[in-house]
């Protein structure tokens, strides 16, 4: 995965209809929206609406099978689901997806990456509020970081040294949120 590419940004389009915000900068989702209904397994999607998301749509949310777990400026949220969720019923559903990878790197991470490839660095890895940490474990360990329990972050946040491909590994994967630099001196 190139980290790189359709990095969130901050330009012009920041206010343009439509837009998400992210940590790492603004993003424009694709016109063409993912199908209303999903595939099988767990996954987590980002749904965006014409207007604001309040608690009847929350609710109506819930009442689909979807798990809300995290609001994104403008007008969306970040939902987990377990399995197939048909949202064609929920009123005002703009654009239906996936975080991009590009948004779960923070600009310090993409700047460590272009500068410094050959080597590892320390990074916090935040996972969706709905994963577990033996779990958010056994993946940064599985994609080829080298967790490092000495710290502990709470909840599914992990502390590990991970190379340049498994960050992008990491940003390819569903249940990671974020990754950020970690201060050395948290080891």
């Amino acid at each position: 995965m190139l980290v790189s590419a359709a990095v969130p940004s901050a330009s012009a389009q920041d206010g343009a209809p439509g837009t998400l915000r992210f940590r790492s900068g603004a993003w424009q989702p694709p016109v063409a929206s993912a199908p209303l209904v999903s595939g099988d397994g767990p996954r987590h999607e980002i749904l965006q609406f014409d207007d604001a998301v309040d608690r009847a749509r929350v609710e109506s949310l819930a009442a689909a099978g979807v798990r809300p777990l995290r609001f994104i400026p403008d007008n969306a949220v970040l939902v987990g689901t377990d399995g197939p969720s048909d949202l064609s019923s929920i009123a005002g559903l703009r654009w239906r997806g996936a975080l991009p990878p590009a948004a779960k790197v923070s600009l310090d991470t993409r700047a460590w990456m272009q500068s410094s490839p050959a080597q590892a660095s320390l990074q916090v890895i935040t996972m969706h509020p709905d994963v577990a940490r033996a779990d958010a474990e056994a993946l940064v360990a599985t994609l080829g970081g080298v967790v490092d329990d000495r710290a502990s972050l709470g909840g599914a946040v992990v502390l590990a040294r991970v190379t340049r491909e498994a960050i992008g590994r990491l940003a390819d994967a569903d249940a990671v949120a974020w990754i950020v630099p970690a201060n050395e001196a948290m080891a």
